[in-house]
Parts: C-alpha cells; sequence; structure tokens
C-alpha cells in the first residue's frame, strides 16, 4: 500500500524532532530547544510572507495589506524546517 504524503511528512517531522543529536544533524542547530525558540520569534511574520512570482506580479498593496503569496501545501513550521535541512 502507497504511504500517504501527509503520513511521510509526519513521520520525517518525528525523525528530525527525535532527539538533541538529530536536529542538529539535519539542521545543524545544536539542539530542539534552538530550533523551536527560533521559530517561535519568526512565525509571526512567516504569514506575511510573499514569495516571488515575477517582476510583472508583484504588487505593493499586497505587502502592505499582507495578500497574496502562494497557496499554502505544507505548515509554516514544515517549511522552516524543510529551509534549514536544505542549507
Amino acid at each position: 500500500m502507497e504511504e500517504d504524503v501527509a503520513d511521510r511528512r509526519v513521520r520525517t517531522r518525528n525523525m528530525i524532532l527525535s532527539s538533541d543529536n538529530s536536529v542538529r544533524l539535519y539542521t545543524g542547530l545544536p539542539c530542539k530547544k534552538v530550533l523551536l525558540s527560533i521559530f517561535e520569534v519568526i512565525k509571526k511574520r512567516v504569514s506575511k510572507i510573499e514569495y516571488w512570482r515575477g517582476p510583472k506580479s508583484t504588487k505593493t498593496n499586497n505587502l502592505k495589506n499582507g495578500t497574496g503569496g502562494r497557496t499554502k501545501i505544507i505548515d509554516h513550521f514544515d517549511e522552516y524546517l524543510i529551509t534549514l535541512v536544505y542549507i
């Protein structure tokens, strides 16, 4: 039976967050507490991120109103985690 994408996402997140050693291995941050603390600081602003779609699609009004950007497939924490794993 094929594993659901959401199940894989949860399994991967749990694997990364399972211990301080795995957090250090996958993200480069020293421990889970630091990972979560940094996210607490940035989570207030991540909902206002507007993703680049090209010079003609970016509108100044969208930046002021906090609208725009792409439709989210994953939550902000998973996006944060993926970014850290990637870099």
